[in-house]
């Protein structure tokens, strides 16, 4: 069986799950445990799975392990995370049920950690579109949500738009955001912004947490993202979305939905 140790950002977790769940093949994930609340708030909505995951505390304490960044690639930390992932793998091998077939999410900057570590790491994805490279590692079948004829007429609609990113660069300008508003008021759609607050503020549509995050998603007709979490979470949920990208379309990390249905645009 093969392992996967899934140490990256929150949306490259949702993406791997994406495909984890359409697979017709056992495998075993070893995530941080600073992803175990999402996995908690996406859980419910999850089908049957043949994976199994496991969550390991290797001291994760920037988003993702810091030998995978630039600014806190050099610092005692970031080889205080590896020694832990080194112990991690350890008491991996010690089970007589597990393979050695360890896998990483990308190449990129994995040459350090597989040092390090002392692992001959394998990987997932290293060019391409990443949710191909994980079909293709979980043997998933076709998860492409079915194109309803409707479901991008969106008169009626509970229409949430998410304008927020964790990278400034990434988030919906003020003026992007009202022209998308405008052209959801054309269309008679029942449109409302929704916001990150902390703490929750009980004004216009928030949350303060993945549970409410997925929550809102889920009750959801249709999401409109920047090129973050919600639009990853909304892939999973299999709900019908459009990604707002800044200046260009990131095909690399474009959802199969956005993709297959055009979805994606600039501002």
């Amino acid at each position: 069986m093969k392992t996967l140790f899934l140490l990256r950002s929150y949306g490259d977790f949702i993406i791997a799950l994406s495909q984890a769940v359409a697979s017709n093949k056992p495998a075993r994930l070893i995530a941080s445990i600073h992803l175990e609340e999402l996995y908690s708030a996406v859980l419910p909505f999850l089908p049957p799975t043949l994976f199994s995951i496991d969550f390991v505390d290797i001291g994760i304490d920037k988003g993702l392990l810091r030998s995978y960044t630039n600014r806190y690639f050099i610092s005692k930390q970031s080889l205080k995370e590896l020694q832990n992932l080194t112990l991690a793998i350890q008491n991996l091998a010690k089970d007589a049920t597990e393979t050695n077939s360890f896998f990483l999410e990308q190449k990129r900057k994995s040459f350090f950690t597989r040092s390090i570590t002392g692992t001959n790491f394998l990987w997932v994805h290293e060019h391409g579109n990443i949710y191909d490279s994980y079909r293709n590692f979980f043997a998933a079948f076709n998860d492409l949500p079915s194109v309803v004829s409707d479901s991008l007429n969106l008169k009626g609609k509970r229409v949430l738009v998410f304008p927020d990113s964790r990278l400034k660069k990434k988030q919906i300008t003020a003026t992007a955001l009202k022209n998308i508003l405008l052209n959801l008021q054309q269309q008679n759609a029942l449109a409302a912004v929704a916001k990150f607050q902390k703490p929750f503020l009980d004004d216009g549509i928030g949350y303060d947490d993945f549970k409410s995050l997925v929550a809102l998603i889920a009750g959801a007709d249709f999401i409109i993202s920047s090129d973050s979490l919600p639009a990853h979470i909304a892939q999973l949920l299999q709900k019908p979305h459009q990604i707002a990208y800044a200046k260009i379309i990131n095909h690399e990390f474009i959802t199969p939905f956005a993709r297959l249905n055009n979805t994606a645009f600039t501002f």
